[in-house]
Order: structure tokens, then sequence, then C-alpha cells
């Protein structure tokens, strides 16, 4: 039994005795001073749009950095005006929880700040009586600001132990009432956290906007344009007819997340999201809150509309998407070229609408796979940065890089596998069936219905493969003769986040995924619509689970592309030592009757697996991601290359994604790149002991040009003249310490007095070469050093 001293139990009740007085006197000093708080809004009709302007500036550089995504500290997101009003929270959003929580989506669980107050959010800015002491006294971010600028960092040395900016370091999150005993405990962890103090220019503006009530305009009205634009899309998604219903559904569950434009130019983009809605076109909005976009709207009558995105665009879940004319006429063609012949639309039971395949059994295989290809990388990128983006969970299932090509939807055109995945729709379960609180009790079922669906398709493909031909340019899908550049992506995973990107990107990778509609499909029900990131741990685990078969699948699927004398040894090679039960799924995957003869001619100079991967490069027409030399000298970029060539022990000290400028010998000219490391693993049949299946004797390195990914560890900055030796300093660090130290050199540290100067700069970089693509960076993610 475990027995606890009574001096130390004494002490505990003592110490939180303390705590709690001193906040209780706290509170009753600024009632008597200030008075009771009350929510309020900010948004102002008499409000000074240049103080506002000049501060939501001083915020986007600075604070929404940290402060911005699912993860951002204390659930605090600077990015909006609402956001700022919602304030902060002592939950965790991502949490290894037992009982599923309560959502606490900015713009859907909250509409008005006094909701926010009853879920436990509290203020991070005045709500007692508004004069400027008070304003200043009682805001959460002027008085942590004001502590950095106190106690700054010491510049240009690493950041004191104390200071923890890890993903999983424990957050403090106080309330106003507890601001002078953390200031007290925490000196050096003002705000911006664990970075330089802002600029004495930046502070002022801040604390003027603050100090006058932090209140900023009403959102400009829409133009006449844009509203015209608003009610044409609409009216799209509301039409009445059962086929258009069941179409929008199917729509919105695959795009919710999206940033939805109009325009064609790339500059001024206003963007919108596609939402349930209580109220019809015209009205203000009423919007459906539920867990999961396929949930009922617990209402018979309900409208899709577009509320327009009042927060700045961040990178790390910023996924544009056109509503053009073009979209337009597609959709019209795949969708309402023929009758689907409804006679009544799928119910939103649980077991029905969490599984498309029985709530869209009605729209052709051949459209859904279409619509979902034509914005693959979208597709893709929903898990990328959706919610399930952040954390290891959900992605240590999937290689650290890898290539993906899709089948041609041409196959599905003449609806020989309608037939089948409506015969077969109940095997594919998914744990979204079981609600947020998952069940580990429910993983012998879904294991038992996707070995039942494998073998279902193995049997059906067998009868049906003959009647396809079987070349590689029918089989693989070219982008519609190699003028859609989705038909080939790439994927980095950077441990607990992830980027995609069009065509194949970097070096020859391990592995590559073929992808085809029944795959794509439950992907995205998985990973995105399905997964409730305010789930259970063990809604969590059995979706990685289910992961895991599906990047079997993927695998297994191209794999097949390869000889039928190469294909057992290439499982083995990408799946070292997986154990029996994943050796006996991987050969039923490989008797699937997928494979195909292709139209390739190998020879012995290559690989076979180096000469399919080009031949599917030419057929795709993917982009070239090589280096340019028109900025940078020969010599520099011939040193540049040579960092593909560094694999094993150097490449697995160094970050997992670095940003770095190099800039000519001169000085006048720039070029940005993007550094990451690939960590190899035996195989990915590891759940949460990731460390036990690495070989960092394999690990490799890429340097690609631009700026790629959403949450930089490293910041570079190296003269062209100084790349052989910076090449040399990686190739040759061993150690820990040594790597450290060869990084240090050419790096802008946390405590640089550079560091804002160096991010102001790679933004800027980013949003003229990325146009309508371009979001704020994450720096959640930089290292400590």
């Amino acid at each position: 039994m475990l027995t606890i001293k009574p001096h130390l139990t004494f002490s505990l009740i003592v110490t939180i005795f303390l705590l709690t007085g001193c906040q209780w006197v706290k509170k009753n000093q600024y009632n008597k001073n200030y008075g009771t708080p009350q929510p309020i809004s900010r948004e102002d009709s008499h409000a000074n749009t240049d103080h506002y302007l000049a501060a939501r500036e001083v915020l986007d550089q600075r604070c929404v950095v940290c402060h911005a995504c699912y993860d951002a500290p204390c659930q605090l997101k600077l990015s909006s005006l609402e956001g700022i009003d919602r304030g902060a929270s002592k939950r965790k959003v991502y949490d290894k929880r037992v009982f599923a929580a309560d959502p606490s989506r900015l713009f859907e669980d909250g509409v008005n700040t006094a909701q926010w107050r009853k879920k436990e959010f509290y203020p991070v800015l005045n709500e007692r009586k508004q004069t400027p002491e008070a304003n200043l006294q009682l805001s959460l971010i002027f008085r942590l600001l004001e502590q950095k600028a106190n106690h700054p960092l010491a510049p240009n040395h690493s950041l004191p132990d104390e200071i923890d900016v890890t993903a999983k370091r424990k957050q403090s999150c106080p309330k106003i009432e507890e601001y002078d005993s953390y200031a007290k405990e925490f000196p050096l962890q003002g705000m911006p956290f664990g970075l330089p103090a802002i600029q004495d220019n930046e502070f002022n503006t801040l604390k003027k906007w603050i100090s006058s009530g932090a209140s900023a305009p009403h959102p400009s009205p829409l133009t006449a344009v844009e509203l015209s634009q608003i009610k044409h899309w609409e009216d799209f998604f509301n039409q009445s007819s059962l086929q258009s219903q069941l179409v929008s559904r199917y729509i919105f569950e695959h795009i919710y997340l999206a940033h939805l434009y109009f325009q064609d130019e790339e500059s001024d983009t206003v963007f919108y999201k596609l939402v349930r809605s209580y109220t019809p076109s015209g009205t203000p909005l009423r919007i459906i809150s539920s867990r999961r976009p396929f949930d009922s709207p617990e209402t018979d009558t309900f409208y899709y509309r577009l509320r327009k995105v009042e927060s700045s665009i961040v990178n790390k879940t910023h996924m544009p998407y056109p509503l053009n004319q073009n979209r337009y006429d597609l959709w019209q063609t795949l969708f309402f070229s023929e009758d689907f012949n409804i006679t009544a639309l799928p119910s939103y039971e649980t077991h029905v609408s969490a599984n498309p395949f029985l709530a869209f059994a009605d729209i052709p295989i051949y459209a859904r796979y279409k619509f979902l290809l034509e914005e693959a990388q979208f597709t893709i990128m929903n898990y990328i940065k959706g919610p399930v983006c952040r954390g290891q969970v959900a992605l240590d299932v999937i290689n650290d890089n890898f290539w993906v090509v899709f089948t041609n939807p041409e196959l599905y055109k003449t609806k020989l596998h309608d037939p089948f995945y409506k015969e077969n729709a109940e095997l594919l379960r998914f744990p979204a069936h079981w609600g947020a609180q998952g069940s580990l009790f429910s993983w012998p079922d879904l294991a038992k219905r996707s070995s039942g669906f494998i073998q279902a398709r193995s049997n059906y493909l067998k009868k049906v493969t003959p009647l396809l031909n079987d070349t590689l340019p029918q089989l693989i899908w070219d982008g519609d003769q190699q003028t859609n550049p989705n038909a080939s992506l790439t994927i980095f995973r950077h441990f607990d986040s992830a980027s995609v990107l069009k065509g194949f990107a970097g070096t020859q990778p391990k592995t590559a995924w073929l992808i085809g509609y029944g795959l794509l499909e439950r992907i995205h029900y998985l990973l995105v619509a399905g997964f409730d990131v305010n789930g259970t741990i063990q809604h969590q685990l059995i979706t990685r689970l289910y992961m895991e078969f599906l990047r079997m699948e993927g695998e297994a699927a191209f794999i097949s592309l390869l000889p039928k004398e190469e294909q057992e040894d290439t499982v083995r090679e990408w799946n070292t030592d997986p154990g029996e039960s994943v050796e006996d799924y991987f050969k039923a995957l490989m008797d699937d009757g997928q494979g195909f003869s292709l139209n390739i001619k190998y020879n012995n100079k290559e690989s076979h697996l180096t000469t399919l991967f080009k031949a599917i490069g030419n057929h795709t027409n993917t982009k070239d991601y090589s280096i340019q030399a028109n900025i940078l000298s020969d010599a520099a970029i011939t040193s540049l290359v040579k960092l593909n060539t560094i694999q094993g022990k150097s490449a697995s000290l160094f970050p997992e994604a670095a940003f770095m400028k190099v800039t000519t010998a001169n000085g006048e000219g720039q070029q940005w790149f993007t550094l990451l490391r690939h960590s190899s693993h035996k195989n990915l049949n590891h759940l949460l002991s990731e460390e036990n299946t690495r070989t960092p004797e394999n690990d490799r390195l890429n340097i690609l040009p631009g700026l790629l990914v959403a949450y930089p560890n490293r910041l570079i900055k190296i003269n062209e003249t100084q790349v052989n030796r910076f090449v040399k300093d990686i190739s040759t660090a061993k150690t820990e310490e040594s790597m450290a130290k060869a990084i240090k050199q050419y790096a802008v540290s946390r405590t640089s007095l550079k560091f804002w100067a160096f991010s102001d700069e790679l933004h800027q970089v980013s949003k003229n070469n990325n146009g309508i693509n371009y979001g704020i960076f994450d720096y959640n993610r930089l290292e400590k050093h």
C-alpha cells in the first residue's frame, strides 16, 4: 500500500491553501479597485482603425507565430479579435484523456465571450472598469510583454535550463489573479516565450492599443462582387433535389477545412469556410456546431453557407481551394450530368454517416474519386494540416519520406467497382463508429472487417482485372495528360507534424504508395472527418492501429507494380522484422489480384524500383525541385547538393527541418532553402515505442529550394563562401555536442538580437514566392539552442 507521510500531506495542503488564498485576495482587490468582471466584445464601430491595424501587424509578426493553432499554448489564439476575446484555458487540446472533452473550436463552439467564460476560458485583456490603468494592469498580454522587457533573455546564449520549449512541456497558463506568483516564480518566462523581447516601438504600439481598450472596428462589409459570388455558390450548395442535397453533403464533408476563395488573382485574397447553418442565405449565420462534419445537424432544415475567415492566415492550417468557373463546370459534369436515381437521403445515424461507402453509395465512384483527385494535394493535406497534424500517435505510422501516385480514375468509369463497394460497405467500418470515447474492445471487430474486405477485394479483382488493360499509362493517373500537377505527391514527416508537396521532391525515398479510390476515401474518414482531437486516448490508439492497415495497403499496391520476383524482397526491405501477423497481412495484400504487367523496360544498371520511379515521374510530369544555379555560384550549388549525400550518424543528429538563407559573396543576392532530416525505421509496426525500431545509420538529409514546412526547427544564415565549410562541418559531426557546435556557427538562435529581423525577412520571402499558399510559420518547434 502506498503511504503518504503526514508532514508531506500537511505541506501540500498549506501550499494549496496559500495559493488559493492569494488568488482570492488578489481577485477581491481587483474587484474593489476596478469593479467586477463582465465579458465584453472588443468590436466597436467607433474603434480607432489605425490603432488596431498597427497592433494587428505586431500581433501577427510576434505573437501569432506561437498562438494560432489547435496546439496554441493555453489555447490562446491571437490570430483574430475573437480569439483574443475568448482568452486562454488551462485545458490542453492534445492530451491523453480517459474521457472525451467538449470541443472548444473558435467560431464554432462559442459565439460570444460570455459563452467562452462558461466553458472556463478566462480573459487575457481587462474585463473590468475600462480605464487606461486598469486596461494595462489587468491585461495578461501586456503584463507578460512587460515582464519580458524587464527580464530579457541573455542575447546569443542558450536558453536557461528552466525554460522548456518542447511540445510536451508543462504549461502554466496563469489567470490575471495568478500572474504575480507566476512572474515571481518564472521571471524569464515573459512573452514572447523563449524568444527575444519585441522592439520598443512594437511594445508601445500594443501598449497604446491595450490601454485604449483593445478595441477593433467591425469587419469591412462584403463588396457587391463578393456577395454575388457567395450567393452563386450558396445557391449551388442548397438546391432542393435529393441528388443535389446528397452531392452537397459529400462535398461539405470533404472541404469543410478548406480556405475557399473566388478570385483567380493571388493578392488581397478573401477566404471563406463552408459551414452548416440554421439560417438561409442572405441572413445572419447561426452555425451548426457538431463534433464531426457527418454528425446530424439535429434539424430537418439547414443550409450550407460561406463564412468569411477573419483570422490571420497561418501556414499550418492553410489549405486554399478555389471556387471558380472551372470548378463549377467540373462539379456539374461529375455530379449532375446523369441522374443517380436517388429515392431517399442517407440517415445521419452514426453507423451510416461515419461510413462514406454507405452514406454516398448512390454517387458513382468515378465522380467521387475524380472529385478527390482534382485537388489530390489538398485531399492528402487534410490529414497533414487538420487536427490530426499534431501528435506522434497519429503520425508515427508513416515513414519520414515517401512518394504517392494514384490509380487512373478512368478505371472506375466503367462502374465495375460500384457494386463491389456497395455490397462490402459494412466491412469498411471506422473507429468513428464508436464515437469520440472510443473502445479498445472494438479493435478486434475492425481488424476482422478489414481482413474480410481484403479477401473480398482479392476475389473480386481476380475476376475484374482481365477486363482492364494492364499497361502503365492506363493504370497510373497521369494528371489528365500531365495538365494536373496533383498526379504525384511527396510526403515528409517531421516527427509530430508533416508536409505534402506536389511532384516527386528530394532524392528517391525508400517507400512509395499507390492510392486508389477506396484507400483515399478511407484515409479521409479515418484521419480527417472521423478523427476527434478532443477524443480519448482509446480513440487515438484505434485510429493509429487502423492507419497501419491503410499504410500497408498503399505500400503493397505500389510494390505490386514491380516484377513479381522482386515483390517479396521489397516487402522485407521496407518492413524489416515486422512480425508474423504483419507478414501475413502483406502477403494477403500482395495476393489480391492487383498485379499488372507494366510496359517498362528494365536494365541492370539501376534497380527496378528506381526505373519504376523514373517511368512514373515521366508519366506524371513531376515538378522539378532541383537547385538551380541562377543566383548562387556554381561552386556553392555543387557544395549544397552534397547535403543530399549525407547519411547515417551525421544526418541523425541534424534537426528535423531547418530554413536556410544563403547570400551571395557580395551580399546582394540570396536564395532560401529547406533542409530536412529523414529518420529511418526497421518497420512502423511499433506502438508508442518508435525509438525501438529506429535505424539512425540509414538516416539522410535533403535540401530543397524554398520555405516548405510549417514548423521550422532551426533558422540558418550563411554566405555562399561558407557553404563548403558548412557542409563539411555537418557531415563530420558525430555527436550531439559537435553537431550543436557546427550549427551554432551559422544559426540564428532563439536569443539572437537579429531573430525578429530574420523572421520578418523569411516571412516576406515566403509571401512573395508562395502567393495564395502563404501563411505565417509556427515557432513552437524551434529547438532550444
